[in-house]
């Protein structure tokens, strides 16, 4: 990492972790990209720094996005991997001169600068930078190794790993969010899902259908509650049947907390097997 061609470099500080990693340091050659885990006091903080190198002053634009995705996809793909809260802060992105010059970029008027100058014209500005908000936290009993190589999602992905994190923080809650769980796992289960004529597809989609709606009649979802729930099903004076879903009445819960468990790890599964074949990597 010391020697430098025109590089486009990004620094950041990595905090929140809940997963706690071994102390150390690791590189990514293959995403030129590295990585540093230490102790702050009582938290773990993370050093993430990637680059690009043989950058010329005309691309630096585009070449920022570029870099600041791939610190967006390292950042999804670990929370993804069990830190949900995980983030970054104290960003900077630097340009590095063959000379070891160092230039300094918040925004398009410093890379206007760098343009300018490296055409030989005068360019002069004022820019300050706000200092960022700071924040630690991290807790887990075994140390685990840094990846062997770095996590990353594309981030084609990102809503889909979002839906994941979102329905994942539910957990934390003392009421019973397995309906709200469903309902998220069955939005990534309805889109990736290539089989869905399958009778566990069918069989879930019921489920989802009960917990979306006060009262429903659909003959599908009326019939699957009768195999799985009946005291769920009642007549109507029609003649017809109607079903309805009862937070508060365990039996219910409990056959929601079924098809939650069985849609996690549906979803996850699908999210996973998208992000490998998208090019992505979340192994360890």
């Amino acid at each position: 990492m010391e020697n430098h061609s025109r590089r486009l470099e990004y620094k950041c500080t990595c905090t929140h972790f809940s997963v706690l990693y071994a102390r150390g340091s690791i590189l990514w050659s293959d995403s030129s990209s590295g990585f540093e885990v230490s102790d702050d006091t009582t938290t773990q903080v993370g050093y993430y720094t990637t680059w690009i190198d043989n950058v010329d002053p005309d691309s630096l634009r585009m070449k920022r996005i570029e870099i600041q995705q791939r610190a967006e996809s390292f950042v999804l793909a670990m929370q993804f991997l069990g830190n949900a809260n995980f983030s970054k802060s104290d960003e900077s992105l630097s340009y590095i001169l063959d000379t070891g010059e160092k230039h300094q970029i918040v925004d398009d008027c410093d890379i206007e600068a760098i343009i300018r100058r490296s055409r030989g014209e005068s360019y002069n500005y004022c820019n300050v930078k706000l200092p960022a908000v700071k924040g630690h936290g991290w807790g887990h009993n075994s140390p685990v190794p840094l990846p062997k190589k770095m996590p990353s999602i594309p981030l084609i992905l990102k809503r889909h790993i979002l839906t994941v994190l979102q329905a994942e923080a539910l957990d934390n809650n003392s009421e019973h969010y397995g309906d709200e769980q469903l309902k998220r796992w069955f939005l990534i289960i309805e889109e990736l899902e290539p089989n869905q004529s399958s009778q566990a597809f069918r069989d879930l989609k019921c489920a989802r259908h009960f917990v979306s709606h006060p009262t429903l009649h659909f003959k599908d979802t009326v019939a699957f509650l009768k195999r799985e729930l009946p005291s769920s099903v009642s007549s109507i004076a029609n003649g017809g049947e109607k079903a309805q879903y009862l937070r508060d009445d365990p039996i219910h819960r409990a056959l929601v907390s079924k098809y939650e468990t069985l849609a996690r790890q549906w979803a996850k599964r699908l999210v996973e097997n998208e992000i490998v074949s998208q090019g992505g990597n979340i192994q360890p």
